[in-house]
């Protein structure tokens, strides 16, 4: 295998973990949305498909943990670095796919980490209010017309700020 083999597997694998993380992330917004709506069978069985989709996950990271290895040793000679971001050459098409790839998963990363953030806050309120009432303020609902043309509305769901004194 050579320099873009290496990378062009490395590019499919990376799409793998996208898709999946993107999975994750959908999955997630549903948990919350089950959560708010008090629907704890729902929840528990999105719990289960969350937590099959990891496991298919951790196997996709390790492929792409052999794969990051394997385009390391076909690095050219005059490309030096410790990560992804340092060997690949962004003016070069194949490599700024992985690059932009590459980040795409990072981002995905961050915005898993935040929902994850938000659902253990939204539990937390629930374990210590108990079950949330529709006159509840983490759940009210606010409807925004994005300007006069006929676009979709965008409903907003704002957890209140917590009063916590210094």
């Amino acid at each position: 295998m050579d320099w873009e083999k290496s990378n062009a597997t490395l590019q499919a694998t990376l799409c793998q973990e996208i898709a999946l993380r993107q999975e994750l992330l959908s999955n997630l917004h549903q948990q919350e949305y089950a959560m708010l709506t008090g629907e704890s069978v729902l929840s528990a069985a999105l719990e289960r498909i969350y937590n099959g989709l990891v496991v298919t996950l951790k196997k996709v990271i390790k492929e792409k943990g052999e794969h990051s290895r394997q385009l390391f040793r076909y690095a050219p000679k005059n490309r030096f670095g410790l990560s992804l971001d340092e060997i690949l050459d962004p003016i070069v098409d194949t490599e700024h796919e992985t690059l932009s790839l590459y980040k795409k998963v990072k981002d995905l990363i961050r915005e898993i980490h935040k929902k994850h953030l938000r659902i253990k806050t939204l539990n937390e309120m629930i374990r210590q209010n108990g079950p949330l009432s529709v006159q509840n303020p983490a759940i009210q609902s606010e409807i925004q017309q994005r300007g006069k043309e006929s676009r979709p509305t965008l409903i907003t769901i704002d957890y209140p700020e917590e009063n916590r004194e210094i």
